[in-house]
């Protein structure tokens, strides 16, 4: 055995790649394609095959062998550790695809920055399979209701003329959503050129949200309008408008269901690419961009959260509606919120608007982490004094930090705060100002409130006989007097809502035949039965 005399550095065979793969330098006639654009390794190759392929370039052509370059972080479990068969965390992406589907891994790895380590996460997953589903049923209840009013994108209403002849005719919220979906097209096209793709998924993530659960809620009575109406017309334009341009962008994230969108919603127009792989890249229009509309909507959004994160506070479910919320913040963005009010109350489900201050009282408590090491054996006297100090003295503190009451000094850091709201009052926090709930439920709204159970058990039961959106069917209700009474006044609304007949009938009148699929609920403190038959 004798030891090889030339032996080259193993990384020049790699660190050749970039030209070696167009068969220089032995055929030169494609080398216009080096350097190539972007490269992509893990964080190991910086010292590795980036710094190869550097310096190989320079020795050969006196030139980076590479435009672009981007290292990507490693992908551990949970709490950051690597993931091992030996430490049991290891998880399979083939595992993972098989749960929830290629799209759904995709978008979440997507949504990471990828230069940082990814914490594997199986309840994000779960996340974004959930955002998922919340786009396709968006696209579920375009097909639905624009099925039923014989709706279709064709190539006239996708004109620029056609626009400009209802562009003055489109509501606010229409307005904002084309404003999003442009914005959304602009900075998708900006980030793929810096190779952000993660700032574009967590954008589109965003839109996702605001086209289900802001855009849907407010337009729904538009739709189900009986007649045609340019209410309706303008709130299907806008629709199709949107997802048009948004398929189109999440196709390069989640081919498989932009593609499905694609099929659903635009395929039968004979004017279209057979597959939305083969469309062109959206353009956006600077002209339908209103920053000072996308602002209002994140204002209203972020209100909006609140509401509901305060209703979960007190417990109250957002189908029974509130009688007031109160809004604290800057006067001088209360005319950006005139506009959105009427959105704001329907997503929320409240009455009224106001934007009076809330009186709220100021409890003040000794913190003793501070105070016993400051006073020590005299901290008795000083907690005795802070449980007296008033509203005139608190603002003194606010104000420079500092007191002194009885030869005493005591500043900020020496005291603890509370704020009490009034009974019946329940506030939240967004970013801006606080919201706050009238959580007060008198005999109107818990009526109403009931009346909204009803129909919500009703559609879950039409839902479980595969009833198409416009059958109408034969309902019975039993139950007892007082909840008859209850509910009497607001039945036709219920009909409306869940397109029944709807007869009354006492507890075990045995008017719910074997004719009818029934279920026993419970609603509040009421037992009742629920039978229906088409």
């Amino acid at each position: 055995m004798h030891r090889v005399k030339d032996v080259m550095d193993v990384w020049l065979d790699s660190g050749s790649a970039s030209w070696a793969n167009l068969g220089y330098p032995a055929d030169k006639s494609i080398m216009f394609l080096f350097p190539p654009d972007f490269i992509t390794e893990g964080s190991d190759q910086t010292r590795g095959w980036f710094y190869s392929l550097l310096v190989m370039g320079t020795i050969a052509f006196d030139s980076p062998a590479y435009k672009n370059v981007l290292y990507h972080g490693f992908t551990l479990d949970e709490k950051g550790k690597k993931m091992s068969k030996s430490q049991g965390n290891v998880i399979n992406p083939k595992d993972v695809i098989g749960k929830f589907g290629v799209d759904v891994m995709r978008m979440y790895v997507l949504s990471a920055t990828p230069w940082d380590d990814l914490k594997f996460s199986m309840e994000e997953v779960k996340n974004t399979d959930k955002l998922m589903n919340m786009l396709l049923n968006v696209v579920a209840f375009i097909k639905t209701y624009s099925g039923l009013d014989n709706y279709v994108r064709d190539k006239h209403k996708s004109s620029n003329e056609y626009f400009d002849k209802i562009k003055n005719c489109l509501q606010i919220e229409d307005k904002m959503l084309i404003s999003l979906i442009n914005s959304l097209v602009k900075n998708t096209e900006q980030n793929f050129d810096k190779f952000n793709i993660h700032a574009s998924v967590n954008e589109m993530e965003k839109f996702i949200n605001i086209i289900s659960r802001y855009y849907l809620k407010i337009i729904r009575r538009r739709v189900w309008m009986e007649k045609e109406s340019m209410e309706k017309e303008t709130a299907y334009f806008t629709l199709f408008y949107t997802m048009d341009k948004f398929c189109k962008i999440l196709a390069p994230i989640a081919p498989h269901i932009a593609e499905y969108i694609y099929r659903t919603l635009f395929i039968p127009v004979s004017e279209r690419e057979e597959s939305i792989h083969k469309c062109s890249f959206p353009e956006y229009d600077k002209s339908l961009i209103d920053e000072k509309l996308n602002i209002k909507l994140e204002i209203c959004n972020n209100i909006v959260t609140s509401v509901l994160s305060a209703r979960e506070k007190a417990k109250i479910k957002l189908r029974w509606p509130i009688r007031e919320i109160t809004i604290n913040i800057e006067q001088a963005k209360i005319s950006d919120l005139n506009e959105v009010e009427e959105a704001i109350l329907t997503l929320a489900n409240a009455e009224k608007i106001s934007y009076k201050k809330v009186e709220t009282i100021i409890k003040i408590r000794p913190n003793y982490a501070s105070l016993g090491k400051k006073f020590k054996e005299k901290t008795a006297d000083v907690v005795n004094i802070i449980g007296k100090i008033s509203d005139e003295e608190y603002k003194i503190i606010c104000r420079d930090g500092k007191i002194k009451i009885n030869n005493f000094e005591i500043t900020r850091e020496d005291i603890k705060t509370e704020t009490l709201l009034p009974k019946g009052i329940v506030g939240e926090k967004f970013d801006g100002g606080i919201v706050y709930i009238n959580t007060q439920i008198d005999e109107d709204l818990f009526r109403r409130g009931i009346a909204q159970e009803v129909i919500r058990r009703i559609q879950t039961m039409r839902k479980d006989l595969n009833l198409e959106e416009l059958d109408v069917v034969e309902c019975v209700i039993e139950c007892d007097g007082e909840f008859s009474r209850i509910i009497n006044d607001l039945k036709n609304l219920i009909e409306h809502e869940t397109r029944t007949n709807i007869d009354l009938v006492l507890l075990h009148s045995e008017k719910i035949s074997n004719e009818y699929y029934a279920k026993d609920w419970e609603i509040v403190d009421f037992e009742i039965k629920i039978g229906m038959k088409s």
